[in-house]
């Protein structure tokens, strides 16, 4: 099998011109690397679906607000990190937030997210998190629609920009660079 023969293919060619090949060709090799980078950081059991529709507050008998979640379905055991590509990531891609909100409130859903962690005993590094984040929103939430047909627009360049913040971060750069803040 010669992967480089595909492209060849005049459908292929048809639906995957010059801009659109090469934007697929530029982040297939991101995707390659944060999939060999999930299978070697520590597993953890997570929701995996934990958009604002599957998760809501209530009351709880004591009175306290307490967090809720349903559609356990693609629940299981995924990398450190993983669980928030859809909490926030996940909710601007599907336009629930802008992104001018994704870059305000994601560093402080991180902090959040690993302050659950700490709270629940785990003491790796917070690295391995900030890296099995972006390798689970970089191929499984971005890339998709960064190489399908459909996207065109306003929404590709919040793909785009998304895509820039997540391949930064998960480089090591800071959140303020990443986010050209700096």
């Amino acid at each position: 099998y010669d992967p480089e023969a595909v492209w060849t293919h005049p459908f292929v060619q048809k639906i995957y011109p010059g801009e659109r090949k090469d934007r697929a060709m530029r982040y297939r090799a991101e995707v390659d690397r944060f999939h060999a980078a999930m299978r070697s950081l520590p597993q953890v059991f997570g929701h995996f679906d934990g958009d604002r529709r599957n998760l809501m507050m209530r009351n709880a008998p004591d009175g306290q607000r307490e967090l809720v979640a349903i559609d356990w379905g693609l629940c299981g055991l995924g990398p450190v990190g993983g669980n928030l590509a859809t909490i926030i990531p996940y909710s601007t891609w599907i336009h629930d937030l802008d992104i001018g909100e994704f870059l305000k409130i994601e560093p402080q859903g991180f902090r959040a997210y690993v302050q659950g962690l700490r709270d629940g005993g785990w003491q790796g590094d917070e690295a391995l998190v900030r890296l099995g984040y972006c390798a689970w929103t970089f191929p499984g939430v971005l890339y998709p629609d960064l190489v399908s047909l459909g996207a065109a627009g306003d929404h590709l360049e919040t793909l785009e920009i998304l895509a820039g913040f997540f391949l930064a971060i998960g480089y090591g750069e800071d959140d303020d660079r990443a986010a050209g803040r700096s």
